[in-house]
Parts: C-alpha cells; structure tokens; sequence
C-alpha cells in the first residue's frame, strides 16, 4: 500500500457518511495488527487519485480533503475524487502540488513545484508567480498568521500575502 491514502474507522456503516481529517494517514501504513473492530479503506490512482504520492493534505470547513499530489490536487468527498491540475486547470500552472493551505476567508492556497501558488475562492483561481511577486516560483510551504497574512515559503525566500499584495518578509540581522 506504498504511496496510497488510507483511513481506519471503526467498523460501523454509519460513519461512512462523513469523511474526518483525525482519521486519515497520508501515507498509508502496514495494517497489521489492526483489530477485525476496525475497517481500513484504501484509495489509489486506480480509485481516481491522480498519482499515488500524496505530498500534502488538508480538510476545508466545507468538509472536503483537498490531497495535494506529484500530478495535481485532488477534492474528496469521502466517494468520489475530483481532479485539478495544469491539464484541466489553466491557472494551476505546475501539477506538482508541494502545499495547501484553507485561509480564514476559505480560500484555498495551492503551492506548487515551479508553478507559484493558486489560490481558489468562491469557486474561482488566481495565480501567483514571480511575475506577481513572490520571490521563487517553487512553493513549498504555506502558513497563516493571527493577522491573517498567508506566509509562502518559496526555494528563494519568503513573503506574506496582505491586503491583496504580497509583501517580503524582512531579511534577519
């Protein structure tokens, strides 16, 4: 099951209604020794995946698992996967997908591998590179603040996100 993303829960056909973060592995692990009290459901590229290396993950309010793959983003809904990535997406510029981030306006940040960072809000995709401001196109990492500045950390630096711009972070001393 190398590669693959798994959840255990426990044995009970009612809670397949609702997908959970907490009960979800990233990478999936040998099950033995799970008891027979538990199921284990795998899901692969064969299952609609779009690659079996999952890089990131993160659950929206909405309740979807955003999987972030070397071969684009996927959205869960605990059935079916839906696919974006630079073949069907024309904003996501690199299928990479290295990070993923919900903001506290539920936006969702993409970073990508030389793509920049996505972010889709409303149901829409804005693109951000270097063209854009952000000091390298290889994203690897995305946080928020208390003051609701998104932080991308990108191979050659980091910025935040504020008031619709972004801004270099200050260079240490």
């Amino acid at each position: 099951m190398k590669g693959a993303v798994a959840r255990v829960r426990p044995n009970l056909p009612a809670l397949r209604r609702r997908v959970s973060l907490g009960a979800w592995l990233g990478l999936a692990l040998p099950c033995a020794g799970v008891s027979s009290d538990y199921l284990t459901d795998v899901w692969q590229a064969e299952h609609g995946l779009p690659q079996n290396t999952v890089t990131c993950v993160t659950q929206t309010r909405d309740g979807y698992l955003w999987l972030g793959t070397l071969n684009g983003v996927a959205r869960f809904d605990g059935v079916r996967f839906v696919v974006f990535g630079a073949h069907n997406t024309p904003e996501l510029k690199s299928s990479r997908i290295l990070a993923l981030l919900e903001d506290r306006q539920g936006g969702l940040w993409i970073g990508t591998e030389g793509g920049g960072a996505a972010r889709l809000h409303r149901g829409r995709f804005a693109t951000f590179t270097a063209w854009e401001g952000l000091p390298n196109n290889i994203v690897q990492g995305l946080r928020e603040d208390a003051r609701g500045r998104v932080w991308i950390g990108t191979q050659a630096g980091v910025c935040a996100w504020q008031d619709g711009a972004f801004v270099q972070a200050p260079a240490a001393e």
